[in-house]
């Protein structure tokens, strides 16, 4: 800063100003390649940006970050004001890694979830996981067993631990994954896990609620049983084997107490019944046979023997056994009733009882009933009032009979050792092949077992839930009503639900027994529950029983608590999961999203729950999707080794070429594309090739319109333009694409979603309008009306294709977004980007212009339409609208030509008719070398337009390597001038100390107050289009003493947050290391004059590049020296001394040896670390001869004022320029000095200071000497 009064003494020294001064800094050296003749190439404004071409799975991770995935969901939640969305995450099972099944599922939620986020929608969303069960338990015991000693782990506790840890390991890698798949959730902190004690309590007392009315009761029924897991499974715990190989017998019982039909018939002879089995290990359980009343049975003869057979199967029968059976007699059913039969079995007489169950489906019509092993066996047991008795323990084996028996598994030797005990009795052996229900856990076969079990009553809860899920939205449409049928067949067939479990990891049924008496009672929940917030899940398995009986209940029933004990079951994990919608705080949810195995699962567990305790459904809607399968079609299966981990989708396999890394967009678009239109969703290397190739298209429009709409700056973006038809039909048809995906969102059509996107990037986008609007684009004037509106059309046609996107998309489109001139913040966290306003348009006349177009190309023959002009004869009425159309102002093309691409159309109008005639023929015009349409001027080779926007006069482009920029200087802008705790300034100490040095005496104690409005000062920059930003550090700001052994953290800090704002804007840093604002304590020591000043600088420039050499690149050590000496020394600025034949020169040298101590310093100890460059920022003043006498001072002038600074550095030589020093040498031995005045330069010194990275120069003026 010079001081203005005192600017003149400085002027003075030269003769006469005869230019005006101007100021360029160049960073980068201008190419040597000669452009070609005729090559307009530079003139014309090709879309440029720096958004890559292609992703990496780097970028996705990094993109996360930046734009804030994690914080989303919490962020929609508390600002956005739509209507709340609540979709209730089904939970996945903690027992695994993940697979394509649990990539579906919660990205096709994430679609959802994201597309109500971009409708201003808040979406409430808390995912889960299923933490207990069976898989869990075994699992982790196998995991546990392979470091533990025992083969064996019998305690519930230990157990309960080794599962809740592998439970929680799980839930964790699964985590991660989901977060890396960019699903919108709180991960952190909103999650349920049915293992957590809130959820364990919630789900206690929901369970009480529904016992107190009876709708929990215990019982004993027969239940599906597996061996291989020793606990009852419920229906939806089941999977069935088609091919399944059971053995089936045709075994006869001799008939005791004959009816008198039957008597008739024999005439003494013996008869028998006939039954038949799959599973005859339930013989030695047989208590009846059962017959239809309303069914004919037979007596047929076979070689002697004499059978009781349904006359509908005597047929089939007969073919089974490969022989002839006679019939004697034909009855009705209800002449069996009071018929008795020996079983040597059990060596009793039992009964025939009617059965509604017996058909003549298969078999013989007459059924073997164990009511211990069969549901109808034990209807007809409890209508019969029959004792039950189980003789299966929970293995699998046969208990309480003989030795032999005992202990025998029943679907392994024990089954034989029955049929061989039966001997001839048994017809027929043989297998039969069936659908046959499994484990889903083990997959081994099942068996039912009559058992003390806890059930849900669903008989109860049946038609309130069927009417309750007439209310319910099933979706997709297009298996809508499959879905629906299902539904209802699954809740209208299930007689009960099986609640209880033996194991130990789970939610602990909370019954106490005394003997045969059960005793469940609210105040021994709620003491459970207490017993759980203080001392954990566990509890159960860890207290005595005098813990959980307040003495209110031992006193209301007369309770010997020695006499008690707890129970040992644990409830279904489908009950712990169905109570999942009671988390939700009285909220019904619009969806549940799960796959169609729910709708026998987590559907129906939630739907009965809810109407039990609710009256109505959890869900307003359920969304069923398939499941997945190879190119087969076969499921998913590790034994087929078609199993797909979507973690090798996005990362690659080991075999890079048959599995590549397609990236979580490529999963994404595939989940969106294929999984909600199809039961089963195909997965295969060519789909996925496909999915990648189409995101290629994408990624190249996308790319292209941030290109396009680059050079924008942010106030264009409001501007409001006026639009011609091509701009607004655009407009228009943007925003009914938008509208029709929204559309498609809401209904849960995301293939319509994906196809509609393709559709309108080709043929509205990249066919139609990106492709005809090029010449607007590439060749008008940059800032024209007409280039703008159509960058803005681009824009708005940007923003919504990102809307669209996004829900799919999120990691391409937070990329495209951090490319775009409007972005600050996340897209997703950008409520209100300015778009185009939609005005009505004439749609109709677009699609008969597009007709014209087709017939035009046909005519033209695909070649280039440009080198083409029209005649076109239309109807009346089609004509008033094109001419319109076709007006230009004679520089631009009309809308007309623009989109017919012609180089000039001609219409004219007749009455009638519906069919244009089209005169082709090629243009007489020249081509233009700029544009490439047939539209020169005379023998020009340049077109109207091109002469119009200026580019090939003065005005032209400045070339893609120059940069533009402002420069600023610290105690200029800054204020502040003991803000916090810097330092004084040299210029602070002398406006304080001399008034009337300045022209208005002021000071800059406040100044631009850039200190405080940094913010502001990046956001003019980035407004004026700055490529850079010089500005200077206040050596006071960052060392208020000078020296290093105090740094600033304020300081740190205000510089560090307009390096970081500056970068984020894209604006490179240029800094300033000295602008003349010394720390008052060095001028106290003298100061430039000190010899010790370059060790100072050196220590102070250490200090910046510490902080800031990660992000800055260019440096500037000093800001003009002669300033700093010749006008510091000479009473024109601060020091404000009057000693240039002393102090000057002391300063001449120190200046230089300062900035090559910097240099040196960065040269040796972060060159390497951060590639950087520095110079010292001379100001020079030229000088020209006033006559050719003059030529020896002007160049002495040169040397004087130009070469002290540069000489020293640039010169191959170095130190000062010779002509100059011996001259000032001279002077001051005449002067009497015994040393010149002007320092000599050591040989050491000579080469510390030679040196360069870049030339900085400021040129102010020249002058004739």
């Amino acid at each position: 800063m010079y001081l203005a009064k005192n600017s003149n003494i400085f002027y003075n020294k030269y003769r006469r100003i005869v230019s005006k001064w101007t100021c360029s800094t160049c960073v980068r050296a201008k190419s040597t390649a000669a452009p070609k003749t005729k090559t307009y190439s530079h003139t014309i404004i090709s879309p440029k940006t720096k958004f890559p071409a292609r992703s990496t799975n780097a970028i996705k991770e990094e993109i996360q970050k930046t734009a804030q995935f994690a914080e989303l969901y919490n962020w929609q939640r508390k600002n956005l004001k739509g209507p709340e969305f609540v979709l209730h995450d089904g939970p996945p099972y903690a027992n695994g890694d993940l697979h394509m099944g649990h990539a579906v599922n919660k990205i096709i939620k994430d679609i959802n979830n994201r597309s109500q986020v971009l409708q201003g929608n808040r979406v409430h969303y808390v995912p889960g996981w299923d933490c207990h069960g069976l898989p869990i338990e075994l699992k982790a015991l196998q995991k546990a067993k392979k470091t533990s000693k025992t083969n064996q782990i019998s305690d519930p506790v230990h157990i309960r631990e080794i599962a809740r840890t592998f439970a929680l390991e799980t839930v964790e890698r699964q985590k991660e994954a989901f977060k890396k798949w960019g699903v919108m959730a709180d991960w952190d902190k909103q999650c349920y896990l049915t293992l957590k004690k809130e959820y364990v309590q919630n789900q206690l007392r929901q369970f009480y609620k529904m016992y107190k009315p009876g709708l929990i009761f215990r019982a004993l029924k027969p239940v599906y049983w597996s061996p291989s897991s020793k606990t009852a499974l419920a229906e939806a715990e089941l999977e069935y084997d088609p091919q399944y190989k059971s053995k089936e017998v045709y075994v006869t019982f001799p008939l005791q107490n004959i009816p008198t039909v039957i008597k008739d018939a024999v005439k003494g002879q013996k008869i028998s019944a006939v039954i038949w089995t799959t599973t005859p290990w339930t013989l030695v359980a047989n208590r009846a046979i059962c017959y239809n009343p309303q069914m004919k049975y037979s007596i047929v003869s076979s070689g002697g023997d004499l059978m009781v057979v349904a006359t509908g199967l005597v047929k089939a029968l007969e073919e089974l056994l490969q022989q002839n059976l006679t019939i004697l007699a034909e009855f009705d059913g209800t002449n069996l009733k009071g018929t008795t039969y020996y079983n040597k079995l059990v060596n009793e007489t039992l009964p025939f009882l009617e059965g509604e169950h017996v058909t003549e489906a298969k078999g013989t019509g007459l059924v073997h009933t164990a009511p211990a092993h069969g549901p109808d066996d034990f209807l007809v047991a409890l209508k019969n009032n029959m004792t039950v008795e189980c003789n299966v323990d929970e293995s699998g084996r046969y208990t309480n009979l003989d030795p032999d028996l005992n202990g025998q598994y029943v679907l392994g030797e024990g089954q034989e050792i029955i049929i061989s005990r039966l001997g001839d009795d048994v017809v027929h052996k043989g297998v039969y092949v069936h659908s046959y229900p499994l484990d889903w856990r083990t997959k081994k076969p099942v068996i039912i077992r009559a058992s003390q079990q806890w059930f849900i009553d669903t008989a109860a809860l049946k038609e309130k839930a069927l009417a309750a899920l007439e209310q319910v939205e099933i979706l997709p449409p297009s298996s809508s009503s499959q879905s629906r049928v299902g539904f209802r067949a699954q809740l209208d067939k299930r007689p009960y639900w099986c609640i209880s479990r033996q194991r130990a990891w789970g939610v602990p049924i909370p019954a106490l027994y005394k003997g045969d008496d059960v005793l469940v009672d609210e105040r021994i929940i709620d003491k459970l529950c207490s017993l759980i917030e203080s001392r954990g899940a566990d509890v159960w398995w860890t207290c005595d029983v005098t813990e959980l009986l307040p003495d209110d209940v031992i006193k209301e029933q007369k309770i010997d608590s020695k006499e008690v004990t707890k129970g040992n079951d644990i409830m279904d994990i489908w009950l712990d999961s169905g109570l999942s919608w009671s988390t939700l705080a009285g909220r019904t949810a619009q969806l549940y999203s799960e796959g169609v195995d729910q709708l026998t699962g987590w559907f129906q567990a939630s739907l009965l729950t809810s109407v039990a305790l609710t009256g109505k459904a959890p869900y307003k809607s359920i969304f069923v999707h398939g499941f997945v399968v190879d190119d087969k079609k076969r499921k998913m299966s590790k034994s087929i080794g078609n199993v797909i981990d979507p973690l090798t989708i996005i990362q690659g396999g080991k075999d890079k070429n048959n599995q590549p890394a397609y990236g979580i967009d490529t999963l994404r678009w595939w989940v969106a594309s294929h999984s909600t239109q199809h039961s089963q969703i195909i997965i295969s290397k060519k789909l996925l090739d496909d999915c990648q190739t189409e995101l290629i298209r994408i990624r190249n429009i996308m790319k292209y319109l941030l290109g396009v709409i680059a050079d924008l700056q942010k106030a264009d973006f409001s501007k409001n333009p006026t639009l011609n038809y091509f701009d607004s039909y655009m407009v228009k048809e943007t925003e009914d694409f938008v509208n029709q995906i929204n559309d498609s969102y809401n209904n849960f059509r995301y293939n319509h979603v994906a196809q509609s996107i393709l559709h309108f990037i080709s043929n509205k986008i990249s066919g139609l309008y990106c492709h005809c609007i090029k010449d607007r684009l590439y060749c008008s004037q940059k800032d024209s009306e007409q280039r703008v509106s159509a960058q803005l059309v681009v824009h708005t046609i940007l923003v919504s294709l990102s809307k669209a996107l996004g829900p799919i998309l999120p990691h391409l489109i937070e990329e495209v977004w951090q490319h775009h001139p409007l972005y600050e913040k996340p897209f997703y966290f950008t409520e209100k980007i300015p778009v185009l306003k939609t005005i009505d348009v004439d749609s109709a006349l677009m699609d008969a212009i597009l007709d014209l177009k087709r017939e035009i190309c046909v005519l033209a023959k695909n070649e280039n339409l440009k080198k083409f002009e029209a005649n076109i004869v239309l109807n009346s009425d089609l004509y008033d609208k094109l001419n319109v159309l076709n007006m230009s102002d004679g520089v631009n093309d009309s809308v007309l030509c623009e989109i017919l691409e012609l180089s000039s159309v001609t219409l004219t109008g007749k009455n009638g008719g519906k069919d244009a005639l089209i005169e082709l023929a090629q243009s007489k015009n020249g081509q233009c070398l700029r544009c490439r349409k047939y539209n020169v001027l005379d023998d020009s080779d340049k077109c109207i337009s091109a002469l119009v926007s200026g580019c090939f006069g003065q005005n032209q482009t400045f070339p893609s390597w120059f940069l533009f920029g402002a420069a600023t200087a610290a105690y200029q802008i800054e204020g502040g001038w003991n803000a916090d705790d810097k330092g004084e300034s040299m210029w602070d100490r002398l406006l304080h100390t001399q008034s009337g040095i300045t022209l208005d005496s002021s000071n800059a104690e406040v100044a631009c107050d850039s200190y405080h409005l940094w913010q502001r000062d990046i956001e003019v920059a980035k407004e004026l289009g700055l490529n850079m930003y010089r500005f200077s550090i206040s050596w006071p700001r960052i060392l208020p003493s000078g020296f290093p052994n105090q740094v600033s953290e304020d300081g740190k800090k205000y510089y560090n947050d307009l390096i970081n704002g500056l970068l984020e804007k894209g604006i490179q840093p240029v800094v300033t290391m000295y602008h003349w604002d010394l720390p008052q304590p060095l001028q106290d020591l003298g100061g430039w004059a000190n010899p010790l000043i370059a060790t100072w600088f050196a220590d102070y420039a250490r200090v910046l590049y510490t902080l800031f050499a990660d992000r800055v690149k260019y440096w500037i050590t000093l800001n003009e020296p002669l300033s700093i000496c010749d006008g510091g020394y000479n009473k024109m600025a601060a020091p404000y001394l009057d000693d240039m034949k002393i102090g000057g020169y002391l300063c001449n040298k120190h200046v230089l040896l300062a900035h090559a101590a910097a240099y040196r310093v960065y040269e040796k100890e972060f060159k390497l670390l951060y590639y950087g460059k520095l110079s010292m920022a001379n100001v020079f003043f030229w000088f020209k001869p006033e006559s050719e006498t003059d030529d020896f001072a002007t160049q002495l002038a040169i040397q004087m004022w130009e070469g002290r600074y540069a000489h020293p550095i640039y010169s191959e030589s170095g130190g000062w320029p010779p002509e100059l020093e011996k001259l000032l040498a001279e002077n001051s031995k005449r002067e009497g000095y015994p040393y010149p005045r002007l320092p000599p330069f050591t040989p050491e010194e000579i080469e510390l200071v030679k040196g360069k990275d870049y030339k900085k120069t400021k040129i102010q003026s020249d002058y004739r000497t």
